[in-house]
């Protein structure tokens, strides 16, 4: 999905649609909408998956997978509004559109009445498909409800690119199929054929190869629907025969293809699977007549939804009886809505459609083909004529095209070309090439064109004059159309062109033709082509090099030349690195083609330049040129690389080899490695073993392996990781003896990652190393004099886990518990936990109760975790009472690690005895072991909660120590749900710790009150807690404030808020603030007097966040505080000697908003208008203007416009701000007088509020002085400011349009000062938004903002349809030079047709009728001068 620009233009095949945009991904599409409406139009071009999209989306909602914020997701098809769908009996509502199209059942009356009560369309999401479906055929009585669909706050509209007249803030476009998904389509189109044979494999296969291949093909298949077609095909028939292959030729094969599987559906005898195309046609020749009638009769009748009297006069018409037409819609091709009711006559009153657009294109231009040989010819001629350039049949004629190009009747051709190419032809000339460039391309065989050559040269004319004329207004246009075209693009005429620009010698000729090319998709005449490209690589401009370079990777392995290679060669060396990247890149996509002994070579030397990026592409490159074909060249080079005397050189293609993975692990280059890690540098010696390790298995020879172990041994630490890293990826084949003594070797290397990476080995090798002489040498290792090698031991034993769980191994890791090295009995703590269930002896267990003693706590930690993991083994009655009795021990890790060894154990463990001996472990005179037994009891949870426990924990609330005061904490939170634990007396307790001298303590007390909830609502927790508020921890008066809140109605009593007033008093503003919060909690509750004139002090705190926090508590106590008592109180507050007090009153009355916007409020904010301190004038400001309309007084504005002249630029930006807000009635002679004066001002905040301001005003203040002013500001040095002027003008409406405007507008952009392109096309295109403005103006000026600003479309907000009608035969022949400029820019047509001119732009055709001759003659001049002009005239004759 992708965020675009919309063009009118029609949407083109891949190339078009993969232009330059941003994806982005489906579920974030509603990120780009701004405020709260959600509505998205998503185009997309025949047959690219709109409707998919649209099922996809309300699939994933109905998953949960996307916007769960909406109830209902409503997936409306337009096509399905129809007449006989919902009859012209009643008013429909969007209610009755959902229960149709919704619900696949009828609701039950209970349902329905449910339904209606819950229903709500502001929170449904509609997912509207096919817009340009239903945008000509809307039922009139449907029309209200169509319109409440578009007017709904989220939705998403689909619809092809063309016959949209809305206007969407957020477009996007379906772009199809990408590379990756066409191959992966095709691979599980085949995956589902049932009984597929080898042969669907080679088809597979052979049709990514041809796809590929056929570049135009390649374009058409990311379409969805074309690559279903041709998949479809392709397993029934090899297109690879036919020649040239054409969308055209998809849909006959097609068509074919379902006439032949009708008619064996019909016993018709097995051989019609071999008749000829023609045989099959004349089978099925009244069923396809009908399809082409009904197609081409519902397009001129702008009809996709085919209604029953349409039907029926077409079958009428072709003598097609009911029981052949239900035959018909056996071909698939023509299916009905309603699949309920079925029966010959039945089947007639239903709608019916195409199965997909494309087709019933494809079956009009087959009868428009018919027709122009028989009586309706001149209906065909006339339909032709009227539509060729109508961007709704554009695929109509392509089709037709095709199919004449298929036949072997020149006349038809010649009367096909003779209608395109004479009267009624388009004056403007762009939509005229077009059509016939898309014509040629869909020719079959472009020769088979009448005049083909003449086309091609004019075409070839006018791609020139768009090159030489740099930024040419319709260049892009045509260009961009070519870019589809690759049977126009690929001749010679259009490429000799071309070509003959790159040999100019211009800078600008050749960067713009550089800049076609790599838009196109040339496959003809590269060697020439890329030769000449090749050139530009050592070209003095870096933009002309880049833009070759994008041009040979784009054409990559088919411009591989020895010329253009060697140029690339040359390039490597180039001194600008980007050149020398991008040869990198180019030879690399060459692949083989490339693989010459001086790229190989030139590209092995690239691998030592100190530029990492150019090492890398080198690199990259060598990988890739190394195909089946070339690898050995390849290989060849960089092994004699290998032996360079430089290091850099050496190190480079050890690297190289690597990257190329198995595909380098030959003989040679394994010898040539196996002599590098014996190289005396210990780099190369590295790389070589890294690149052993990509090789992997490939690599594993003898000879390999035993160097590997020798690398083992080597002095550098790196070397040696990177040989176990290599051996540990050969995985079993380098599970040999040998190695694997080595390895045990290793695990007494003195580097750790050395030791650590041979562990891994062992343990990865698995069964191979898990042998009994392996084991026994670990066993061996476990008694080695270096502590080091016995806990790399441990850890390999470990590694293999159960494997090597033996009954000695498990002996001797209990043995190693008890070694004098800590690491060593940690290591073996480990190596008993992996090796599971098996480690769980008598030996075992009665040992860990030892090392629960352990000095090291990693260690007791491990042997508890391993008691944890040994399960239900370890917590044995026996280890229960050991552990217990530990409990008593001597030694205080002992009684520490018994601890924690219970707590694992959890509810396992949770007798009566242990909990017992847990809580006396709570008094015990080790903290350490206090802090584990409250551990112990936390994880055993709710069986803890005996009053002895609860009591204990309480008390250790109090200890000396933090962590057993915080562990205490954990474990009353832990088991508080139980109801047993909220005592008085635990409250007591836990209240007491909020005075604790640890923050973190009180802090968790708070927490553990929190979790008891309205239980812990005592008198003596709220004064606790009130105390709390002012505590120097803000986490603790935050949690404190959160618990007054939460205790609901309880903690509002006189006692707490008067507690809290006291609080408001406090000499700690923390405090202050924290009371002001649990005030705000209680809400209206705790809205006394006492407490509202409290706060109203409050609003006079010297601090900023306390004064806010008042104003939110007074805001949130509602209706309450909006009382003449509160608001007198409030206005004496305006007065208090205070400012604070003063500014917070201002504050309050801006919260207040119209609640408080009494007579006397807004005299007093008045009044302080004048108030000696700024901040205070600023707020009042602020109030004034959220009071609303009642502020909006002329003693309000008078003293706000004094107030423009206040000395601090904060009141006088504020006192603007106010204005502007209040620019309904503020628009007084005084008010535009004084904000015109201030765009004057010394500060640029003020002066882009004053334009702000006046662009509020908007129409009320377009004077002349206002906007002489605003265009003078124009040139202010600040940016801010000159943007806000543009705004203020682009609003300033019809009034400001004149000439002497738009004259000094554009005498400020010639003069090239502060004033850019941007901000007068800004205010230009803000200004004139209407044909009425624009009758006012002088023509010239209007030409001149087009000539100032090439390539805009200054009066784009206009439609060309209503400038057309307004100026087309204006007196003033100006108007007419405008309007060809804006057909060129907006791509329209426009066609003169008896007496009448036709205009081709959105819509359907538009008429334009005028009888003045003089007129129409000058028209008539003025477009065929700008043809000609822009090479768009095609002088030939038929």
């Amino acid at each position: 999905m992708d965020k675009i620009q919309h063009s009118d233009a029609i949407m083109g095949s891949y190339e078009d649609i993969y232009g330059v945009k941003t994806t982005i991904d489906i579920k974030d599409i509603f990120n780009s909408c701004k405020g709260d409406k959600k509505q998205i139009l998503v185009f997309g071009r025949a047959g690219i998956g709109k409707s998919t999209f649209c099922r996809y989306i309300t699939y994933q909602w109905a998953k949960g997978s996307y916007w769960s914020e909406y109830e209902l997701v409503a997936l409306i098809p337009l096509r399905r509004l129809t007449a006989n769908r919902y009859l012209p009996n009643k008013e429909y509502d969007l209610i009755d559109l959902v229960m149709k199209e919704v619900f696949s059942f009828k609701l039950s009356n209970k349902e329905e009445q449910i339904f209606k009560e819950q229903f709500d369309a502001t929170k449904t999401l509609w997912i509207l498909d096919g817009y340009d479906e239903i945008i000509g055929n809307i039922p009139p009585h449907l029309e209200c409800l169509f319109g409440k669909l578009l007017n709904t706050p989220h939705h998403i509209l689909t619809s092809r690119p063309y016959l949209n007249t809305l206007s969407y803030a957020v477009q996007m476009e379906i772009t199809g199929f990408t590379d990756k998904n066409i191959t992966e389509y095709i691979h599980q189109f085949f995956e589902l054929i049932e009984e597929k044979s080898e042969n669907d494999i080679i088809k597979k296969n052979a049709l990514l190869k041809f796809l590929r291949s056929k570049q135009s093909i390649w374009g058409i298949a990311h379409i969805p629907v074309n690559l279903e077609l041709i998949c479809s095909v392709w397993s029934n028939q090899d297109l690879s025969e036919i020649r040239h292959l054409t969308i055209t030729t998809l849909y006959t094969t097609m068509t074919e293809w379902l006439c032949r599987r009708y008619l064996m559906s019909q016993n018709h005898a097995i051989q019609m699977l071999f008749e000829s195309e023609e045989e099959i046609y004349e089978q099925c020749q009244k069923q396809l007549t009908f399809l082409e009638n009904l197609a081409f009769h519902a397009m001129d009748t702008d009809t996709i939804i085919i209604q029953p009297p349409l039907l029926k006069s077409v079958l009428k018409q072709t003598n097609i009886k009911s029981h052949d037409y239900t035959q018909t819609l056996k071909i698939g091709l023509l299916k009905s809505f309603d699949k309920g009711s079925t029966g010959n006559q039945l089947e007639l009153e239903k709608d019916h459609y195409f199965i997909h657009l494309s087709f019933q294109e494809y079956y009009a231009a087959r009868y428009l083909i018919h027709a122009l040989n028989d009586s309706k010819s001149e209906e065909a001629k006339a339909f032709i004529n009227r539509q060729k350039y109508n961007q709704r049949y554009a695929l109509v004629f392509q089709f037709i095209s095709g199919l004449i190009s298929e036949q072997n009747s020149q006349p038809n051709r010649q009367i096909f070309w003779n209608i395109i190419l004479k009267e009624p032809l388009d004056m403007v000339g762009i939509r005229h090439m077009q059509l016939v460039i898309s014509c040629m391309n869909a020719a079959s065989d472009i020769t088979t064109i009448p005049q083909h050559s003449e086309f091609l040269e004019w075409i070839a004319d006018h791609t020139q004059h768009s090159i030489l004329q740099l930024g040419e207004i319709d260049s892009n246009q045509i260009i961009q159309h070519l870019v589809t075209a690759e049977s126009v693009t690929n001749n010679d005429i259009i490429l000799e062109m071309l070509i003959q620009f790159l040999k100019r010698n211009d800078v600008n000729i050749n960067q713009q033709t550089l800049i076609v090319l790599h838009k196109l998709n040339i496959s003809n005449q590269l060697g020439r082509i890329s030769s000449l490209i090749a050139n530009f690589l050592t070209h003095p401009e870096q933009t002309v090099r880049k833009s070759a370079c994008e041009v040979l990777a784009k054409m990559c392995e088919k411009t591989a030349t020895n010329e253009v290679i060697n140029k690339l060669v040359s390039a490597l060396e180039h001194e600008d690195y980007r050149t020398r990247q991008s040869a990198c890149i180019i030879l690399g996509k060459m692949g083989d083609k490339a693989a010459t002994t001086e790229v190989i070579s030139k590209l092995v030397n690239a691998l030592t330049n100190n530029d990492y990026s150019l090492k890398e592409r080198a690199s990259e490159a060598l990988s890739k040129i190394s195909g089946n074909a070339t690898i050995n060249k390849v290989i060849t080079q960089l092994v004699s690389a290998l032996e360079h005397l430089d290091y850099r050189v050496r190190q480079s293609a050890c690297v190289a080899l690597a990257n190329m993975g198995e595909k380098a692990a030959t003989n040679e280059v394994i010898t040539q490695f196996i002599n590098a890690l014996r190289d005396q540098d210990y780099r190369i010696r590295q790389c070589a073993c890294a690149a052993l390790e990509k090789m992997g298995k490939n690599a594993a020879t003898s000879e390999v392996i035993i160097e590997l172990v020798s690398a083992l041994g080597d002095q550098d630490y790196r070397v040696r990781q990177c040989a176990c890293a290599a051996l540990e990826k050969m995985g079993k084949n380098a599970a040999t003896n040998e190695v694997i003594t080595e390895l045990v070797s290793a695990l007494g290397d003195q580097d750790y990652s050395v030791r650590e990476r041979a562990c891994e080995i062992l343990g990865k090798m698995g069964e191979k190393a898990a042998t009994n002489e392996v084991i026994n040498k670990l066993l061996s290792a476990l008694e080695h004099h270096d502590c080091r090698v016995k806990q790399s031991a441990c850890v390999a034993l470990g590694k293999m886990g159960e494997k090597a769980a033996t009954k000695e191994v498990i002996i001797k890791l209990v043995s190693a518990l008890e070694h004098q090295d800590h690491w060593v009995r940690e290591c073996a703590c480990k190596a008993l936990d992996q090796m599971g269930e098996k480690a769980a002896t008598h030996e075992v267990t009665t040992k860990l109760l030892t090392v629960l003693g352990d000095q090291i706590y990693s260690i007791r930690v491990s042997a508890c975790v391993l008691l944890d993991k040994i399960g239900d083994k370890s917590a044995t009655n026996e280890m229960i009472i050991q552990l217990v009795s530990a409990l008593e021990h001597h030694d205080e890790w002992f009684r520490q690690s018994a601890c924690e060894a219970l707590g694992k154990m959890g509810d396992k463990a949770a007798t009566t005895e242990v909990i017992n001996k847990l809580a006396n472990a709570l008094t015990d005179k080790e903290c350490m072991v206090k802090e584990r037994a409250c551990e112990a009891l936390g994880k055993i949870g709710k069986k803890a909660a005996t009053n002895e426990v609860i009591q204990k924990l309480v008390n250790a609330l109090t200890d000396e120590e933090y962590w057993v005061r915080e562990s205490a904490r954990v474990a009353l939170c832990k088991i508080s749900e139980n109801e047993r634990v909220a005592t008085n007396e635990v409250i007591i307790q836990v209240n007491n710790a909020l005075t604790d001298q640890d923050n973190r303590v009180r802090e968790c007390a708070c927490e553990a009150l929190d979790k008891m909830g309205e239980r812990a609502a005592t008198n003596e927790v709220f004064t606790k807690l009130v105390n709390a508020l002012g505590d120097q921890d803000y986490t603790v008066r935050e949690r404190a404030c959160e618990i007054l809140g939460k205790m609901g109605a309880k903690a509002v009593t006189n006692e707490v808020i008067n507690k809290l007033l006291s609080a408001l008093e406090h000499h700690d503003c923390r405090v202050r603030q924290s009371a002001c919060v649990a005030l705000s909690k209680m809400g209206e509750k705790a809205a006394t007097n006492d407490v509202i004139t409290k706060l109203v002090n409050v609003l006079g705190d010297q601090h900023y966040n306390v004064r806010e926090c008042a104003c939110e508590v007074l805001d949130k106590m509602g209706g309450k505080i909006a009382t003449n008592e509160v608001i007198n109180k409030l206005i004496n507050a305006l007065e208090d000697q205070n400012y604070r007090i003063r500014r917070g009153a201002c504050e309050v009355f801006s919260k207040l908003s119209e609640k408080a916007a009494t007579n006397e409020v807004i005299a007093k904010l008045v009044s302080v208008l004048c108030d000696p301190n700024y901040k205070v004038r600023v707020s009042a400001c602020e109030a004034l203007v959220k009071m609303g309309e009642k502020a909006a007084t002329y003693e309000v504005f008078t003293k706000l416009v004094n107030a423009l002249g206040d000395q601090d630029y904060r009141v006088r930006r504020s006192s603007c701000v106010a204005l502007g807000k209040m620019s309904e009635k503020a628009t007084t002679t005084e008010v535009i007088n004084r904000l015109v004066s201030v765009l004057g001002d010394q500060n640029e905040c003020v002066r882009q509020s004053a334009c702000v301001a006046l662009g509020a005003m908007g129409e009320k203040v377009a004077i002349n002085e206002v906007i002489i002013k605003l265009i003078s500001t124009l040139e202010d040095d600040k940016y801010i400011v000159r943007w806000a002027a543009c705004e203020a003008l682009g609003k300033m409406g019809e009034k400001a349009v004149t000439n002497d405007v738009i004259s000094m507008v554009l005498r400020m952009m010639k003069s090239r000062n502060v004033l850019d392109a941007d901000m007068v096309q800004y205010i230009i295109r803000s200004l004139l938004k209407e044909t009425s403005v624009l009758k006012r103006l002088d023509s010239r000026l209007i030409i001149d903002c087009y000539e100032l600003m090439t390539n805009s479309d200054i009066l784009d907000s206009i439609s060309l349809e209503k400038l057309m009608k307004s100026f087309m035969f204006s007196s003033d022949p100006n108007w007419r030079l405008i309007l060809s400029r804006c057909a060129v820019l907006r791509g329209a047509a426009l066609i003169e047709c008896d007496n009448e001119f036709l205009l081709y732009d959105k819509q359907e055709p538009i008429s334009l009728v005028n009888s003045d001759c003089g007129m129409r003659e000058d028209l008539r001049k003025i477009f065929k001068t700008q043809r000609e002009q822009l090479h768009l005239a095609l002088k030939t004759t038929f």
